[in-house]
């Protein structure tokens, strides 16, 4: 018997690249999953998500530093947009200014006191002895 070797065929036309996603019977969709996924998410985080999208938005447009952004996270924008107001108040208006550090000062204080609140137990009776 002689050894001969079978060459191997390789088709002239095939395209290069990936090969096509072959349709499987699976028990459920991955994409659809996770679109699905990401769509009660997005509804339950809807604050959140809106603050993201505006930080990364103000990120690119205002070239803001990064240290900035790791100290504010996700409300970046907010605060950047906070900070450009109260500047142009200054600006425009100074007189607000102390309106505005009051009205600060309150916020401060009214946490402080929620925070330091004790309950009144003037009138309830302590009982000593177990029965």
């Amino acid at each position: 018997m002689s050894s001969i070797k079978k060459s191997v065929v390789i088709p002239y036309n095939t395209k290069a690249g990936r090969p096509k996603k072959e349709n499987s019977d699976a028990k459920f969709d991955k994409k659809e999953y996770m679109r699905n996924y990401m769509k009660e998410y997005k509804a339950k985080n809807k604050d959140k998500q809106l603050a993201r999208r505006n930080t990364s938005y103000y990120i690119s447009k205002y070239n803001i530093d990064q240290e900035f952004v790791n100290k504010y996270g996700v409300y970046t924008a907010q605060i950047y947009k906070t900070m450009e107001d109260i500047k142009k108040i200054k600006n425009e208006c100074p007189l607000f200014i102390e309106d505005i550090t009051e009205y600060i000062k309150n916020i401060n204080k009214e946490e402080q006191e929620q925070k330091n609140h004790v309950a009144d137990l003037g009138g309830v009776e302590v009982l000593t002895e177990i029965e």
